[in-house]
Protein backbone atom coordinates (compact mmCIF):
# COMPACT_ATOMS: atom_id res chain seq x y z
CA UNK A 1 0.00 0.00 0.00
CA UNK A 2 1.68 3.36 -1.09
CA UNK A 3 1.21 6.30 1.25
CA UNK A 4 2.46 10.03 1.09
CA UNK A 5 5.36 11.69 2.33
CA UNK A 6 5.45 11.50 6.61
CA UNK A 7 7.36 14.68 8.00
CA UNK A 8 8.58 14.94 11.29
CA UNK A 9 6.63 18.36 13.03
CA UNK A 10 7.43 20.69 15.79
CA UNK A 11 4.63 22.75 17.27
CA UNK A 12 2.77 24.01 19.89
CA UNK A 13 3.50 26.53 22.95
CA UNK A 14 7.22 27.23 22.22
CA UNK A 15 7.50 24.31 19.58
CA UNK A 16 7.40 22.29 22.21
CA UNK A 17 5.18 19.36 20.84
CA UNK A 18 6.78 15.93 18.56
CA UNK A 19 4.50 14.67 15.68
CA UNK A 20 4.80 12.93 12.07
CA UNK A 21 2.58 14.42 9.56
CA UNK A 22 1.52 12.22 7.28
CA UNK A 23 0.46 13.57 3.78
CA UNK A 24 -2.25 11.93 1.05
CA UNK A 25 -0.56 10.07 -1.03
CA UNK A 26 0.17 11.05 -4.72
CA UNK A 27 -2.63 11.51 -7.33
CA UNK A 28 -5.38 10.53 -4.85
CA UNK A 29 -8.30 12.66 -4.27
CA UNK A 30 -8.24 15.34 -1.13
CA UNK A 31 -10.61 18.04 -1.62
CA UNK A 32 -12.88 18.66 1.42
CA UNK A 33 -11.71 15.67 3.27
CA UNK A 34 -11.26 16.67 7.43
CA UNK A 35 -7.64 15.78 9.11
CA UNK A 36 -7.05 13.14 11.27
CA UNK A 37 -5.67 13.24 14.74
CA UNK A 38 -4.43 10.13 15.84
CA UNK A 39 -4.21 10.37 20.11
CA UNK A 40 -1.97 9.17 22.86
CA UNK A 41 -3.82 6.10 24.66
CA UNK A 42 -2.05 6.14 28.52
CA UNK A 43 1.53 6.29 28.10
CA UNK A 44 2.19 5.41 24.82
CA UNK A 45 3.81 7.71 22.16
CA UNK A 46 2.50 8.66 18.76
CA UNK A 47 3.21 5.14 16.97
CA UNK A 48 0.02 3.92 19.41
CA UNK A 49 -0.75 0.72 20.60
CA UNK A 50 0.88 -1.72 18.81
CA UNK A 51 2.23 0.63 15.92
CA UNK A 52 -1.90 1.17 15.38
CA UNK A 53 -1.78 4.58 14.81
CA UNK A 54 1.17 4.59 12.23
CA UNK A 55 -0.28 1.57 10.40
CA UNK A 56 -3.92 3.59 10.19
CA UNK A 57 -2.15 6.57 9.03
CA UNK A 58 -0.41 5.25 5.99
CA UNK A 59 -3.90 3.46 5.62
CA UNK A 60 -5.86 6.92 5.26
CA UNK A 61 -2.75 8.37 3.35
CA UNK A 62 -3.68 6.34 0.46
CA UNK A 63 -7.46 7.69 0.61
CA UNK A 64 -6.64 11.03 0.20
CA UNK A 65 -6.75 12.05 3.88
CA UNK A 66 -4.42 13.76 5.56
CA UNK A 67 -3.23 12.84 9.45
CA UNK A 68 -0.80 13.61 12.74
CA UNK A 69 -0.18 11.86 15.18
CA UNK A 70 1.70 13.09 17.68
CA UNK A 71 2.98 12.58 21.78
CA UNK A 72 1.20 14.47 24.52
CA UNK A 73 3.87 16.57 26.78
CA UNK A 74 6.11 14.08 28.90
CA UNK A 75 5.29 11.43 26.48
CA UNK A 76 7.80 10.04 23.75
CA UNK A 77 9.64 13.21 22.57
CA UNK A 78 7.61 15.88 23.31
CA UNK A 79 9.22 17.99 25.87
CA UNK A 80 7.85 18.75 29.52
CA UNK A 81 5.24 21.42 30.14
CA UNK A 82 6.63 24.23 32.36
CA UNK A 83 3.24 24.90 34.00
CA UNK A 84 1.09 22.70 36.57
CA UNK A 85 -1.83 21.93 34.16
CA UNK A 86 -3.37 18.30 34.88
CA UNK A 87 -3.41 15.87 31.51
CA UNK A 88 -7.09 16.32 31.33
CA UNK A 89 -6.73 19.96 30.36
CA UNK A 90 -3.31 20.21 28.95
CA UNK A 91 -4.52 17.13 26.66
CA UNK A 92 -7.35 19.24 24.97
CA UNK A 93 -5.14 22.25 24.67
CA UNK A 94 -2.29 20.92 23.20
CA UNK A 95 -4.73 18.55 20.81
CA UNK A 96 -6.15 21.93 19.54
CA UNK A 97 -3.17 23.01 19.19
CA UNK A 98 -1.97 20.22 16.84
CA UNK A 99 -5.64 21.60 14.70
CA UNK A 100 -4.32 25.17 15.18
CA UNK A 101 -0.86 23.78 13.06
CA UNK A 102 -3.11 21.98 10.30
CA UNK A 103 -4.85 25.03 9.81
CA UNK A 104 -2.16 26.92 9.49
CA UNK A 105 -0.02 24.73 7.26
CA UNK A 106 -3.15 23.29 5.49
CA UNK A 107 -5.71 25.23 5.41
CA UNK A 108 -7.62 22.05 6.92
CA UNK A 109 -10.88 23.16 9.19
CA UNK A 110 -12.51 20.17 10.13
CA UNK A 111 -10.70 17.28 12.05
CA UNK A 112 -11.40 13.51 13.37
CA UNK A 113 -10.52 12.81 16.35
CA UNK A 114 -9.10 8.42 16.84
CA UNK A 115 -8.26 7.46 19.93
CA UNK A 116 -7.86 4.27 22.14
CA UNK A 117 -8.70 4.26 26.08
CA UNK A 118 -7.94 7.30 27.42
CA UNK A 119 -7.67 8.65 24.01
CA UNK A 120 -11.21 8.88 23.03
CA UNK A 121 -11.66 10.56 27.02
CA UNK A 122 -9.61 13.38 24.80
CA UNK A 123 -11.10 13.31 21.84
CA UNK A 124 -14.45 13.13 23.25
CA UNK A 125 -13.31 15.86 25.96
CA UNK A 126 -11.88 17.95 22.94
CA UNK A 127 -14.63 18.17 20.77
CA UNK A 128 -17.08 19.18 23.99
CA UNK A 129 -15.40 22.45 22.98
CA UNK A 130 -13.93 22.93 19.69
CA UNK A 131 -16.29 22.82 16.93
CA UNK A 132 -13.71 22.13 14.24
CA UNK A 133 -14.36 18.49 15.63
CA UNK A 134 -16.27 16.67 13.00
CA UNK A 135 -16.50 13.31 13.67
CA UNK A 136 -15.26 11.30 16.52
CA UNK A 137 -13.45 7.43 16.62
CA UNK A 138 -13.30 5.95 19.71
CA UNK A 139 -11.83 2.48 20.56
CA UNK A 140 -12.47 1.18 24.05
CA UNK A 141 -14.48 4.42 25.24
CA UNK A 142 -16.35 4.83 28.30
CA UNK A 143 -19.34 2.47 28.86
CA UNK A 144 -22.16 1.97 30.69
CA UNK A 145 -24.11 -1.35 31.97
CA UNK A 146 -27.51 -1.79 31.06
CA UNK A 147 -29.77 -4.99 32.29
CA UNK A 148 -28.90 -6.91 29.38
CA UNK A 149 -25.27 -6.22 29.95
CA UNK A 150 -25.35 -8.44 33.18
CA UNK A 151 -27.37 -11.05 30.73
CA UNK A 152 -24.41 -11.29 28.52
CA UNK A 153 -22.12 -11.31 31.18
CA UNK A 154 -23.57 -14.08 33.01
CA UNK A 155 -23.89 -16.06 29.69
CA UNK A 156 -20.08 -15.52 28.45
CA UNK A 157 -18.76 -16.13 31.96
CA UNK A 158 -20.65 -18.58 33.45
CA UNK A 159 -22.98 -20.51 30.91
CA UNK A 160 -20.18 -22.47 29.00
CA UNK A 161 -19.34 -23.93 32.26
CA UNK A 162 -22.98 -25.23 32.87
CA UNK A 163 -22.68 -27.90 29.79
CA UNK A 164 -18.85 -29.00 29.82
CA UNK A 165 -18.65 -32.69 31.49
CA UNK A 166 -15.17 -32.00 32.29
CA UNK A 167 -15.69 -28.69 34.48
CA UNK A 168 -18.73 -31.17 36.43
CA UNK A 169 -15.79 -33.91 36.64
CA UNK A 170 -13.31 -31.46 38.19
CA UNK A 171 -16.07 -30.12 40.84
CA UNK A 172 -17.05 -33.31 41.72
CA UNK A 173 -13.23 -34.45 42.10
CA UNK A 174 -12.39 -31.76 43.91
CA UNK A 175 -15.59 -31.83 46.81
CA UNK A 176 -14.70 -35.44 47.07
CA UNK A 177 -11.22 -35.02 48.21
CA UNK A 178 -12.23 -32.13 50.30
CA UNK A 179 -14.42 -34.72 51.85
CA UNK A 180 -11.39 -37.05 52.35
CA UNK A 181 -9.27 -34.51 53.47
CA UNK A 182 -6.62 -34.84 50.55
CA UNK A 183 -7.45 -32.02 48.56
CA UNK A 184 -3.89 -30.14 48.09
CA UNK A 185 -5.12 -27.21 45.66
CA UNK A 186 -5.87 -24.14 48.31
CA UNK A 187 -2.50 -23.70 50.41
CA UNK A 188 -1.66 -21.37 52.53
CA UNK A 189 1.28 -18.60 51.07
CA UNK A 190 4.64 -19.48 52.38
CA UNK A 191 5.91 -16.17 53.82
CA UNK A 192 9.35 -16.98 53.92
CA UNK A 193 9.14 -17.18 50.20
CA UNK A 194 8.84 -14.45 47.30
CA UNK A 195 9.12 -10.88 47.34
CA UNK A 196 6.12 -8.74 47.43
CA UNK A 197 6.15 -5.92 44.24
CA UNK A 198 4.49 -2.82 44.14
CA UNK A 199 3.28 -2.12 40.62
CA UNK A 200 1.86 0.92 39.40
CA UNK A 201 -1.62 1.03 38.02
CA UNK A 202 -3.68 3.56 36.00
CA UNK A 203 -7.01 4.08 37.29
CA UNK A 204 -9.72 5.97 34.79
CA UNK A 205 -12.39 6.93 35.67
CA UNK A 206 -15.80 7.39 34.14
CA UNK A 207 -17.52 10.76 34.32
CA UNK A 208 -21.12 10.15 35.26
CA UNK A 209 -23.93 9.33 32.77
CA UNK A 210 -26.02 12.32 33.33
CA UNK A 211 -22.80 14.51 32.28
CA UNK A 212 -21.83 12.10 28.50
CA UNK A 213 -25.88 12.03 27.63
CA UNK A 214 -25.53 16.16 27.59
CA UNK A 215 -22.30 15.96 25.55
CA UNK A 216 -23.98 13.11 23.46
CA UNK A 217 -26.76 15.53 22.87
CA UNK A 218 -24.37 18.40 21.79
CA UNK A 219 -23.25 16.08 19.67
CA UNK A 220 -25.84 15.49 17.39
CA UNK A 221 -27.14 18.64 17.21
CA UNK A 222 -23.78 19.61 15.53
CA UNK A 223 -23.73 16.62 13.05
CA UNK A 224 -20.91 14.35 14.93
CA UNK A 225 -20.35 11.18 13.57
CA UNK A 226 -19.64 8.98 15.98
CA UNK A 227 -18.09 5.01 15.52
CA UNK A 228 -17.29 3.51 18.33
CA UNK A 229 -15.46 0.19 18.92
CA UNK A 230 -15.38 -1.45 22.18
CA UNK A 231 -12.61 -4.82 22.55
CA UNK A 232 -13.04 -7.97 25.32
CA UNK A 233 -10.83 -5.95 27.16
CA UNK A 234 -13.75 -3.40 28.47
CA UNK A 235 -15.30 -5.50 31.40
CA UNK A 236 -17.77 -2.31 31.38
CA UNK A 237 -18.57 -3.50 27.82
CA UNK A 238 -20.45 -6.92 26.84
CA UNK A 239 -22.59 -6.26 23.46
CA UNK A 240 -23.41 -4.68 20.62
CA UNK A 241 -25.57 -1.87 20.91
CA UNK A 242 -24.80 -1.73 24.74
CA UNK A 243 -24.08 1.96 24.39
CA UNK A 244 -27.19 3.21 22.52
CA UNK A 245 -29.23 0.72 25.03
CA UNK A 246 -27.62 3.24 28.02
CA UNK A 247 -28.56 6.68 26.76
CA UNK A 248 -32.11 6.08 25.65
CA UNK A 249 -32.90 9.53 26.45
CA UNK A 250 -30.70 10.71 22.92
CA UNK A 251 -31.80 10.33 19.80
CA UNK A 252 -28.69 9.84 17.67
CA UNK A 253 -30.86 10.12 14.73
CA UNK A 254 -28.04 7.98 12.63
CA UNK A 255 -24.95 9.38 13.57
CA UNK A 256 -23.69 6.79 16.03
CA UNK A 257 -21.92 3.39 14.54
CA UNK A 258 -21.45 0.78 17.26
CA UNK A 259 -19.23 -2.64 17.12
CA UNK A 260 -17.96 -5.38 19.68
CA UNK A 261 -15.26 -7.15 19.32
CA UNK A 262 -15.11 -9.64 22.11
CA UNK A 263 -11.80 -11.38 20.37
CA UNK A 264 -9.75 -8.46 20.37
CA UNK A 265 -7.83 -7.57 23.69
CA UNK A 266 -7.59 -3.37 24.93
CA UNK A 267 -4.67 -3.39 22.97
CA UNK A 268 -5.52 -4.72 20.12
CA UNK A 269 -2.30 -6.48 19.53
CA UNK A 270 -4.17 -9.48 17.04
CA UNK A 271 -2.94 -8.39 13.46
CA UNK A 272 -6.32 -9.97 12.48
CA UNK A 273 -8.17 -7.87 14.80
CA UNK A 274 -6.02 -4.82 13.57
CA UNK A 275 -6.77 -5.18 9.96
CA UNK A 276 -10.38 -5.56 11.20
CA UNK A 277 -10.69 -1.92 12.60
CA UNK A 278 -8.26 -0.55 10.49
CA UNK A 279 -10.21 -1.78 6.88
CA UNK A 280 -13.64 -0.75 9.07
CA UNK A 281 -12.11 3.09 9.59
CA UNK A 282 -10.94 3.79 6.21
CA UNK A 283 -13.94 2.51 4.78
CA UNK A 284 -15.99 5.07 7.53
CA UNK A 285 -13.85 7.97 6.61
CA UNK A 286 -14.39 7.66 2.85
CA UNK A 287 -18.29 7.53 4.25
CA UNK A 288 -18.08 10.67 5.89
CA UNK A 289 -18.50 12.90 3.16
Amino acid sequence: MSHGREKAIKFGTGASLVGVVTEPAPGTATADKPAFLLLNSGILHRVGSCRLSVRVARALSAQGFTSLRFDYSGIGDSDQRRDALPFEESSVLETREAMDYLTKTKGIKRFVLMGLCSGSDMAHETAVVDDRVVALMMLDAWAYKTPMYHVHRFMQRYAPKLFNWRVWQNSIRIRWQMLRGTYQGWRKPDPTQGVELEVATYVRVFPPKERVERDLRLFVERGIALYFVWTGGLREYKYRGQYAASFKGVNFNGHLREEYLPEADHIITGLKQQDLVLNNVVAWANALG
